[in-house]
Protein backbone atom coordinates (compact mmCIF):
# COMPACT_ATOMS: atom_id res chain seq x y z
CA UNK A 1 0.00 0.00 0.00
CA UNK A 2 1.44 3.71 -1.14
CA UNK A 3 0.73 4.74 2.95
CA UNK A 4 3.28 2.36 4.11
CA UNK A 5 6.43 2.85 1.48
CA UNK A 6 5.42 6.69 2.06
CA UNK A 7 4.12 7.59 5.68
CA UNK A 8 3.62 4.11 7.99
CA UNK A 9 2.42 6.15 10.27
CA UNK A 10 -0.74 7.32 8.72
CA UNK A 11 -3.75 7.15 10.67
CA UNK A 12 -7.33 6.45 10.44
CA UNK A 13 -8.89 9.59 8.79
CA UNK A 14 -5.52 10.70 7.53
CA UNK A 15 -4.94 11.53 3.46
CA UNK A 16 -2.22 10.87 1.49
CA UNK A 17 -2.36 12.76 -2.09
CA UNK A 18 0.43 12.45 -4.92
CA UNK A 19 1.53 15.79 -6.22
CA UNK A 20 2.62 15.66 -10.31
CA UNK A 21 6.38 16.99 -10.79
CA UNK A 22 9.11 16.21 -13.28
CA UNK A 23 12.02 16.26 -10.51
CA UNK A 24 12.68 12.85 -10.28
CA UNK A 25 11.38 12.50 -6.83
CA UNK A 26 8.39 11.45 -5.66
CA UNK A 27 5.92 14.10 -3.69
CA UNK A 28 3.01 13.76 -1.72
CA UNK A 29 0.57 16.46 0.50
CA UNK A 30 -0.27 14.42 3.73
CA UNK A 31 -3.15 15.96 5.15
CA UNK A 32 -3.73 15.01 9.12
CA UNK A 33 -7.07 14.44 10.45
CA UNK A 34 -6.77 17.28 12.53
CA UNK A 35 -6.67 19.18 9.86
CA UNK A 36 -3.01 20.35 9.69
CA UNK A 37 -1.05 19.20 6.11
CA UNK A 38 2.65 18.85 4.90
CA UNK A 39 4.48 17.99 1.84
CA UNK A 40 6.69 15.38 1.95
CA UNK A 41 9.18 14.68 -0.52
CA UNK A 42 10.90 10.89 -1.47
CA UNK A 43 13.26 9.35 -2.95
CA UNK A 44 11.61 6.84 -5.50
CA UNK A 45 15.27 4.47 -5.44
CA UNK A 46 18.14 4.12 -3.08
CA UNK A 47 20.30 5.53 -5.65
CA UNK A 48 18.16 8.65 -6.00
CA UNK A 49 19.47 9.71 -2.08
CA UNK A 50 22.52 11.47 -3.45
CA UNK A 51 20.71 13.74 -5.32
CA UNK A 52 17.13 14.06 -2.97
CA UNK A 53 19.84 15.07 -0.33
CA UNK A 54 21.09 18.06 -2.50
CA UNK A 55 17.99 19.44 -2.48
CA UNK A 56 17.42 19.56 0.90
CA UNK A 57 21.01 20.83 1.46
CA UNK A 58 19.55 23.62 -1.15
CA UNK A 59 16.52 24.28 0.73
CA UNK A 60 17.88 24.45 4.15
CA UNK A 61 20.53 27.04 3.15
CA UNK A 62 18.18 29.20 1.52
CA UNK A 63 16.02 28.99 4.44
CA UNK A 64 19.28 30.47 6.60
CA UNK A 65 19.79 32.98 3.48
CA UNK A 66 16.44 34.10 3.30
CA UNK A 67 16.83 37.28 5.31
CA UNK A 68 19.59 38.04 2.70
CA UNK A 69 17.82 37.16 -0.54
CA UNK A 70 14.39 38.83 0.21
CA UNK A 71 12.94 35.08 -0.42
CA UNK A 72 10.86 32.34 1.69
CA UNK A 73 11.03 28.79 1.15
CA UNK A 74 8.82 26.10 3.17
CA UNK A 75 10.22 25.50 6.48
CA UNK A 76 11.76 21.70 6.68
CA UNK A 77 9.52 20.15 9.35
CA UNK A 78 11.98 16.63 9.58
CA UNK A 79 13.96 14.32 7.42
CA UNK A 80 14.49 10.65 7.66
CA UNK A 81 14.61 7.20 5.95
CA UNK A 82 11.78 4.67 4.73
CA UNK A 83 12.91 1.25 3.60
CA UNK A 84 16.29 2.74 3.18
CA UNK A 85 15.06 5.94 1.12
CA UNK A 86 15.83 9.77 2.08
CA UNK A 87 12.55 11.76 2.61
CA UNK A 88 12.03 15.06 4.11
CA UNK A 89 8.72 17.13 4.94
CA UNK A 90 8.24 20.73 4.27
CA UNK A 91 5.59 23.07 5.08
CA UNK A 92 2.55 23.38 2.55
CA UNK A 93 2.28 26.55 1.02
CA UNK A 94 -1.10 28.36 0.10
CA UNK A 95 -1.60 30.82 -1.98
CA UNK A 96 -0.99 31.36 -6.04
CA UNK A 97 1.81 29.80 -8.50
CA UNK A 98 3.54 32.08 -10.97
CA UNK A 99 1.74 31.73 -13.57
CA UNK A 100 -1.86 31.74 -11.92
CA UNK A 101 -0.99 35.06 -10.27
CA UNK A 102 0.60 36.85 -13.63
CA UNK A 103 -2.92 36.07 -14.82
CA UNK A 104 -4.48 38.26 -12.20
CA UNK A 105 -1.79 40.72 -11.34
CA UNK A 106 -1.80 44.18 -11.89
CA UNK A 107 0.62 46.54 -13.92
CA UNK A 108 2.27 47.60 -10.93
CA UNK A 109 2.57 43.80 -9.30
CA UNK A 110 3.89 42.74 -12.50
CA UNK A 111 6.69 45.61 -12.35
CA UNK A 112 7.09 44.79 -8.81
CA UNK A 113 7.41 41.09 -9.51
CA UNK A 114 9.98 41.76 -11.93
CA UNK A 115 12.05 43.88 -10.26
CA UNK A 116 11.85 41.35 -7.19
CA UNK A 117 13.11 38.20 -9.29
CA UNK A 118 15.83 40.48 -11.09
CA UNK A 119 16.89 41.67 -7.88
CA UNK A 120 17.23 37.77 -6.68
CA UNK A 121 19.10 36.92 -9.97
CA UNK A 122 21.58 39.30 -8.86
CA UNK A 123 21.85 38.47 -5.44
CA UNK A 124 22.62 34.90 -6.64
CA UNK A 125 25.28 35.71 -8.82
CA UNK A 126 27.60 36.91 -6.00
CA UNK A 127 26.88 34.02 -3.54
CA UNK A 128 29.44 31.14 -3.69
CA UNK A 129 28.26 28.12 -4.89
CA UNK A 130 26.99 25.44 -2.77
CA UNK A 131 28.20 22.51 -4.93
CA UNK A 132 31.43 24.04 -6.57
CA UNK A 133 31.80 22.83 -10.11
CA UNK A 134 34.29 19.68 -11.18
CA UNK A 135 34.49 20.78 -14.91
CA UNK A 136 34.20 24.08 -16.81
CA UNK A 137 31.02 25.40 -18.13
CA UNK A 138 31.28 24.52 -21.71
CA UNK A 139 32.07 21.01 -20.32
CA UNK A 140 29.03 20.85 -17.52
CA UNK A 141 27.38 21.84 -21.32
CA UNK A 142 28.07 18.84 -23.23
CA UNK A 143 27.95 16.45 -20.38
CA UNK A 144 24.46 16.80 -19.73
CA UNK A 145 23.78 16.97 -23.27
CA UNK A 146 25.28 13.48 -24.10
CA UNK A 147 23.53 12.22 -21.47
CA UNK A 148 20.53 13.08 -22.54
CA UNK A 149 20.97 12.17 -26.47
CA UNK A 150 21.59 8.59 -24.74
CA UNK A 151 18.38 8.54 -23.09
CA UNK A 152 16.43 9.91 -25.47
CA UNK A 153 18.07 9.49 -29.56
CA UNK A 154 15.76 10.99 -31.14
CA UNK A 155 16.88 14.45 -29.68
CA UNK A 156 20.47 13.86 -31.95
CA UNK A 157 20.25 16.56 -34.36
CA UNK A 158 19.06 18.71 -31.45
CA UNK A 159 22.10 17.91 -29.49
CA UNK A 160 24.46 18.70 -32.49
CA UNK A 161 22.80 22.11 -32.76
CA UNK A 162 23.94 22.52 -29.14
CA UNK A 163 27.20 21.50 -29.46
CA UNK A 164 27.54 23.60 -32.18
CA UNK A 165 26.47 26.71 -30.65
CA UNK A 166 28.68 25.42 -27.70
CA UNK A 167 31.55 26.01 -29.70
CA UNK A 168 30.87 29.91 -30.13
CA UNK A 169 31.33 30.29 -26.51
CA UNK A 170 34.45 27.79 -25.67
CA UNK A 171 36.73 29.73 -23.64
CA UNK A 172 34.33 31.82 -21.61
CA UNK A 173 33.99 30.12 -18.43
CA UNK A 174 30.98 30.86 -16.10
CA UNK A 175 32.16 31.28 -12.59
CA UNK A 176 30.24 29.38 -9.96
CA UNK A 177 27.44 31.20 -8.10
CA UNK A 178 24.20 30.15 -6.75
CA UNK A 179 21.26 29.08 -8.54
CA UNK A 180 17.89 27.76 -7.80
CA UNK A 181 17.92 24.85 -10.41
CA UNK A 182 14.54 25.03 -11.47
CA UNK A 183 13.36 28.40 -11.33
CA UNK A 184 9.97 27.86 -13.66
CA UNK A 185 6.53 29.88 -12.52
CA UNK A 186 5.06 26.43 -11.25
CA UNK A 187 8.19 26.25 -8.79
CA UNK A 188 7.06 29.74 -6.90
CA UNK A 189 4.17 30.97 -4.37
CA UNK A 190 2.70 33.96 -4.39
CA UNK A 191 1.16 34.29 -0.51
CA UNK A 192 -1.65 36.22 0.13
CA UNK A 193 0.82 39.00 1.50
CA UNK A 194 2.37 39.18 -1.76
CA UNK A 195 5.25 37.59 -0.60
CA UNK A 196 7.26 34.93 -3.04
CA UNK A 197 7.94 31.66 -1.91
CA UNK A 198 10.31 29.32 -3.92
CA UNK A 199 10.06 25.28 -3.97
CA UNK A 200 11.33 22.82 -5.36
CA UNK A 201 15.28 23.36 -5.45
CA UNK A 202 17.48 20.78 -7.57
CA UNK A 203 20.83 20.73 -8.21
CA UNK A 204 22.01 21.82 -11.57
CA UNK A 205 24.90 21.01 -14.03
CA UNK A 206 26.23 24.30 -13.86
CA UNK A 207 25.86 26.28 -10.58
CA UNK A 208 25.30 30.07 -12.20
CA UNK A 209 22.22 31.91 -12.04
CA UNK A 210 22.17 31.62 -15.53
CA UNK A 211 20.56 28.49 -15.64
CA UNK A 212 18.03 29.70 -13.18
CA UNK A 213 16.94 32.64 -16.12
CA UNK A 214 16.52 29.80 -18.78
CA UNK A 215 14.30 28.38 -16.27
CA UNK A 216 12.07 31.47 -16.73
CA UNK A 217 12.61 32.04 -20.45
CA UNK A 218 10.91 28.40 -19.99
CA UNK A 219 7.71 29.39 -19.48
CA UNK A 220 8.19 33.31 -20.21
CA UNK A 221 9.18 32.38 -24.32
CA UNK A 222 8.64 28.03 -24.48
CA UNK A 223 5.28 28.17 -22.60
CA UNK A 224 5.76 24.70 -21.20
CA UNK A 225 3.22 25.79 -18.41
CA UNK A 226 0.31 26.25 -21.25
CA UNK A 227 0.51 22.72 -21.58
CA UNK A 228 -2.04 22.98 -18.21
CA UNK A 229 -3.79 25.33 -20.30
CA UNK A 230 -2.99 28.28 -18.67
CA UNK A 231 -2.11 31.47 -20.77
CA UNK A 232 -0.32 34.75 -19.63
CA UNK A 233 -0.95 37.70 -22.33
CA UNK A 234 1.81 38.30 -24.46
CA UNK A 235 2.34 42.09 -23.36
CA UNK A 236 3.21 40.87 -20.05
CA UNK A 237 5.42 38.13 -21.14
CA UNK A 238 7.34 40.72 -23.00
CA UNK A 239 8.16 43.27 -20.33
CA UNK A 240 9.43 40.17 -17.97
CA UNK A 241 11.62 38.86 -20.69
CA UNK A 242 12.73 42.19 -21.68
CA UNK A 243 13.74 42.79 -18.45
CA UNK A 244 15.37 39.49 -17.26
CA UNK A 245 17.98 40.02 -20.49
CA UNK A 246 18.71 42.75 -18.91
CA UNK A 247 20.02 40.67 -16.20
CA UNK A 248 21.31 37.86 -17.52
CA UNK A 249 23.55 40.70 -20.00
CA UNK A 250 25.04 41.93 -16.47
CA UNK A 251 25.38 38.38 -15.25
CA UNK A 252 27.47 37.06 -17.99
CA UNK A 253 29.25 40.47 -18.40
CA UNK A 254 30.67 42.12 -21.65
CA UNK A 255 32.69 39.57 -23.29
CA UNK A 256 29.67 36.84 -23.68
CA UNK A 257 26.75 37.14 -26.11
CA UNK A 258 23.88 37.51 -23.83
CA UNK A 259 21.59 36.74 -26.45
CA UNK A 260 23.43 33.62 -27.63
CA UNK A 261 24.07 32.00 -24.45
CA UNK A 262 19.96 32.22 -23.29
CA UNK A 263 19.15 30.89 -26.46
CA UNK A 264 21.40 27.88 -26.05
CA UNK A 265 20.92 27.58 -22.43
CA UNK A 266 16.91 27.82 -23.48
CA UNK A 267 16.79 24.91 -25.77
CA UNK A 268 18.79 22.71 -23.26
CA UNK A 269 16.41 23.33 -20.88
CA UNK A 270 14.06 21.81 -23.02
CA UNK A 271 16.07 18.89 -23.85
CA UNK A 272 16.24 18.17 -20.58
CA UNK A 273 12.77 17.56 -20.11
CA UNK A 274 12.90 14.99 -22.75
CA UNK A 275 13.68 12.00 -20.67
CA UNK A 276 10.44 12.96 -18.66
CA UNK A 277 8.80 13.73 -21.31
CA UNK A 278 5.86 10.37 -21.90
CA UNK A 279 2.78 11.54 -23.64
CA UNK A 280 2.92 11.97 -27.02
CA UNK A 281 1.74 15.82 -26.39
CA UNK A 282 4.33 16.72 -23.93
CA UNK A 283 6.86 14.93 -26.51
CA UNK A 284 5.79 16.96 -29.01
CA UNK A 285 5.52 19.99 -27.09
CA UNK A 286 9.53 19.24 -26.36
CA UNK A 287 10.30 18.72 -30.02
CA UNK A 288 8.48 21.85 -31.45
CA UNK A 289 10.52 24.18 -28.53
CA UNK A 290 13.51 22.39 -29.56
CA UNK A 291 12.86 23.09 -33.38
CA UNK A 292 12.34 26.95 -32.26
CA UNK A 293 15.18 27.31 -30.13
CA UNK A 294 18.26 25.44 -31.66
Amino acid sequence: MVHERVYPDLKKGDRIRPLKGLSGVDVFLIQKKSGTSFVRKQSPTLEGNIRLNKQLDKQKWFMQRGEDSKVLTPEILGEGEIGGRLYFDMERIVGLDGVSFLQRASYQEVEAFGRFISEYLRWASEEESLFPPRTSFSESLHTKIDAVEEKCPWTLSYCDALRAKIALIEGHDLDAAWCHGDLTFENMMIDSSGRVVFLDFLDNYHEHPMPDVSKLFQDLRGLWYSRHGKVVSASVRGFLVQRFMKVAAELVGPSVDAALLTELLLALTFLRIAPYATSVRDIDIVRTRLESFT
